[in-house]
């Protein structure tokens, strides 16, 4: 169209009356476009404010572009691209594209994109490979436009390449398909030419077919469906590689393709973004499988420590402490048989603890309101057991069905190794451990003060930390105060040590645990 400087208009061309329906006698002046093409009033002030600052800010022949929404002499809403320029004696000179259906396949895209990261969010959740592969050809054939699709990974290992998962075909076709043997790596380079690509991708029409019957592996020919003679024909090839940010983890092959056309660089575009978080997913799932596979042999040997190392380790104890019942034994050995003894009773200590990290790390922990009293009961007459030479010594505040706890009957464990610990590393003759329980919030806050050698401030902490190597003279040295934390924690509960004396360590330790409060069950 032509506009003067009065926004009269001068000329419309016929594709202008073909595009809107308007005529010049439907539009003589700029007012009634404006009134007639944007009949809202908000959007058409926004329109005029848009064109006029554009015209006062625009140089003497410098387009304008806009893209606006114009509802035309039929009713009908059309987006159209405007580039309006100023000519001679102020004259506009104006050209317009429908982009309606262009605008409405963006829109679509950017749709399908945002589906497509949903999805692919939805899948990186998805840890069982095989699903998972399953999962990712089904969502191409059920959103991206395919009949049918093929999904091949590689193994660089061996050098080969092989499918794994399928969509769209017959389950016996499915089942050949997958039953195909693996192609050399090296054979399939010859598809991956700078020739056929497009994007990232590969598409390998027909034309080529000459040369696509020399790959050694089989070739899936599908009849297609809705073809047009520029279309996809049933021997084209199109592979979308999944690609990881090391090397290429294998292709998605689709096939027939639902609207028949050949594939478009913005299709192309979206299959390659879905495999790249395809990509991402198959790599989690191969390291959670990893993860689990290696889980799986600790927890063998774990097992294996537990059960076998422990037998063999009952039947010395039983053999040590038939010697030291013998009236005619040598007293001179009986030191180092008891020392040996020790020795093999820690190693039966260390086994039990592992194996109980070892299951409130894989189980989830069932907790109940339970009675502090007969557990911390317990955990004495454990460390009486265990020490039966020693002068132990126990001042404790602690009586049955007064204070009640969320736990289990790991709260035997945590007790027991608190009173070992204390027991073991103090070289008095008479050793003597206060245990104080009171009220902290929310907690039932229990102190064990011991009268050891105590704890150097630089490794009060280190000593919960299994990994960390410490002093063989101080607590916790084995993984049994580590024990003790992941079961407090289990329970929400918490620990630390302070000096018995404050600022003196030499006067022993304060291990103060905080256990969540509970009223007892009726």
């Amino acid at each position: 169209s032509i506009i003067d400087k009065n926004n009269c208009y001068k000329y419309i061309n016929p594709k202008f009356i073909e595009m809107f329906g308007y005529t010049l006698k439907d539009i003589p002046t700029g007012k009634e476009w404006f009134k007639k093409a944007y009949p809202d009033s908000e959007y058409r002030k926004e329109v005029i404010s848009t064109w006029i600052n554009d015209l006062k800010n625009a140089k003497h022949g410098e387009a304008r572009p806009r893209t606006f929404t114009v509802k035309c002499k039929d009713g009908s809403k059309k987006v159209i691209y405007f580039r309006p320029v100023t000519i001679g004696e102020g004259y506009q000179f104006v050209t317009y594209e429908d982009i309606t259906e262009r605008k409405k396949a963006e829109e679509e895209y950017m749709k399908q994109l945002k589906s497509l990261i949903k999805i692919g969010n939805e899948m990186r959740m998805n840890l069982e490979l095989e699903k998972l592969l399953q999962n990712i050809c089904e969502t191409i054939t059920k959103n991206l436009g395919w009949r049918q699709v093929i999904l091949s990974l590689r193994d660089y290992e061996k050098g080969t390449s092989q499918p794994f998962a399928v969509a769209g075909y017959d389950e016996k076709k499915a089942q050949e398909i997958l039953s195909s043997p693996p192609v050399p790596i090296e054979a399939t380079k010859r598809f991956l030419r700078d020739e056929f690509k497009i994007s990232e991708s590969y598409y390998i029409d027909h034309t080529h077919w000459g040369e696509m019957k020399k790959y050694p592996g089989e070739l899936i020919i599908t009849p297609a469906k809705n073809s047009k003679p520029d279309g996809w024909n049933e021997k084209d090839v199109l592979l979308i590689p999944i690609q990881s940010s090391e090397k290429i983890l294998g292709f998605i092959s689709p096939d027939n393709p639902v609207d028949g056309e050949r594939p478009t660089l913005r299709k192309i575009q979206a299959l390659e973004i879905f495999a790249n978080q395809a990509a991402i997913a198959i790599e989690n799932a191969r390291l959670y499988a990893e993860l689990r596979d290696e889980r799986n042999r600790i927890e063998f040997y774990i097992d294996l420590m537990g059960h076998d190392i422990n037998n063999l380790n009952q039947g010395v104890i039983g053999y040590l402490e038939l010697l030291l019942l013998m009236h005619d034994f040598p007293d001179k050995f009986t030191r180092y048989v008891k020392i040996a003894l020790d020795q093999v009773q820690r190693s039966a200590n260390l086994i039990r603890n592992v194996k109980k990290l070892s299951a409130l790390q894989k189980d989830k922990v069932e907790l109940k309101t339970i009675d502090v009293y007969p557990h911390f009961k317990q955990a004495v007459e454990n460390v009486r057991r265990s020490f039966p030479s020693k002068d132990i010594k126990i001042n404790s505040n602690i009586v049955k069905e007064k204070y009640f706890v969320r736990a289990n009957e790991l709260l035997v464990d945590v007790f027991s190794n608190l009173l070992n610990n204390a027991v073991k590393y103090d070289k008095h003759d008479t050793v003597e451990i206060d245990v104080e329980i009171g009220e902290n919030e929310k907690y039932w806050r229990i102190e064990f003060r011991d009268r050891g050698p105590g704890i150097r401030d630089a490794q009060k902490e280190l000593i919960f930390k299994r990994h960390e190597r410490l002093d063989r003279s101080i607590h916790g040295s084995g993984v049994g105060l580590t024990l003790v934390d992941r079961i407090l924690k289990s329970y929400n509960g918490k620990i630390w040590v302070d000096d018995r004396v404050k600022g003196d360590m030499t006067q022993g330790s304060n291990f103060i645990v905080l256990l969540p409060r509970e009223t007892k069950e009726i």
